[in-house]
């Protein structure tokens, strides 16, 4: 089986959605909905989650905001809350094949914007997409690099499309 895991904060939206951080109310009030990223979650028809170093109001904040929480039931998420250390120490990842009932034959794709916390996924065997402006370059620990989420699920969409392996 494949499940998709996204870190929150600066992936599934990032800096150039005009994000306010000035104060907690304007930050909040500043996320606009992400119809277009819900729609190509509909489409991939596969469990997605959510991985974050953020606490659960946060990451429900966030998600209703962005109009995405319909596809991130509580039980699909894992915060802070939910662990010991914070990525990228192995915990929330240990803690997330638990909860999300990952299986050694299962892909794992873990879309991220923080570099530290892919090299964790993979040595975990997870396939890991660098999402972000950052500019990484030659590291073997990342598969797949995109500025966007979107851009990166289009990709794996149109991949599941016309590919024979799915997403290999």
């Amino acid at each position: 089986m494949k499940k998709f895991i996204f870190d929150l904060d600066w992936t599934l939206y990032n800096r150039r959605d005009n994000i306010d951080e000035t104060t907690t109310t304007t930050y909040y009030n500043s996320f606009k909905p992400k119809i277009f990223l819900g729609e190509l979650l509909r489409e991939l028809n596969e469990p997605v989650y959510i991985f974050t170093n953020g606490n659960m109001e946060h990451a429900i904040e966030v998600l209703t905001r962005l109009g995405l929480k319909k596809f991130f039931p509580n039980t699909r998420i894992i915060t802070r809350d939910h662990i010991q250390y914070l990525k990228p120490h192995p915990d929330g990842y240990f803690r997330s094949i638990y909860n999300f009932q990952i299986h050694r034959d299962d892909e794992v794709y873990f879309f991220e914007d923080t570099p530290e916390n892919l090299l964790t996924a993979k040595n975990f065997g997870w396939k890991t997409i660098l999402v972000g402006d950052k500019k990484i370059n030659n590291k073997k620990f990342i598969d797949f690099t995109f500025e966007h989420v979107e851009e990166a699920l289009l990709f794996f969409l149109v991949k599941k499309k016309f590919s024979k392996n799915d997403f290999n």
